[in-house]
């Protein structure tokens, strides 16, 4: 795994605003819910896997969750799961050996090369009829609305390569002023240290790839 592969994340270095953004993302859990719904039984991969919140909820008798991290000081040891160190662009899996992979705000870089790389070798890796399922940022909403810079996915791009889309209407629910505003400044800057308000309309974007 090459290093100009890894993308940087904040949460490795300042676990407590990832506590606060892991908590208050999508609160009501209808990401969960859709690939609870979309997933197959079988062995499934989890690209980014970060510290394994999403993975620990997925794992099940008929559902076996490997998370696949690259960065050494997002993984949860301690969560009851097949961990592995490693990047979306060399995935150490021969062809056809998941049921099912899924990455969950993980790719960003609609068209750039890296991108492209993770996601062939994800098909790559599926079996056939197998799904990889990609969850982003779909933007046109109020947390998005903050962004300096455009990290949302672009759904042409994912269409362009046989993905199906989805939205998901979810919100940011923070439980206090203090900790809205601290995750706020630390993603979009000093126009966020006075905001009011509690919850964020937040708009998710699932695609869907089904491998023949």
């Amino acid at each position: 795994m090459k290093k100009e592969n890894i993308i940087p994340f904040y949460g490795s270095e300042e676990k407590d605003l990832f506590e606060i953004e892991r908590r208050c993302m999508d609160k009501s859990g209808k990401v969960l819910e859709f690939l609870k719904k979309n997933l197959p039984q079988g062995k499934i991969l989890d690209i980014g896997a970060g510290n394994g919140y999403t993975a620990q909820h997925l794992n099940s008798s008929t559902k076996t969750i490997y998370a696949m991290e690259p960065s050494e000081g997002m993984a949860d040891y301690n969560k009851n799961l097949i961990w592995l160190k490693g990047g979306a662009q060399d995935l150490p899996f021969h062809s056809n050996y998941f049921d099912a992979i899924y990455s969950t705000w993980a790719y960003f870089l609609n068209g750039h090369p890296r991108e492209n790389l993770g996601i062939k070798e994800a098909i790559r890796a599926l079996k056939p009829n197998g799904k990889f399922i990609i969850i982003n940022n779909y933007g046109h909403d109020k947390f998005c609305s903050y962004m300096n810079d455009d990290i949302t996915a672009d759904p042409e791009f994912y269409k362009s390569l046989g993905f199906s889309f989805h939205l998901i209407k979810s919100s940011f629910d923070f439980e206090n002023i203090s900790e809205a505003r601290k995750l706020m400044t630390h993603f979009f800057g000093n126009k966020c240290e006075n905001l009011l308000d509690l919850q964020y309309e937040y708009k998710i974007a699932a695609y869907i790839f089904e491998k023949k």
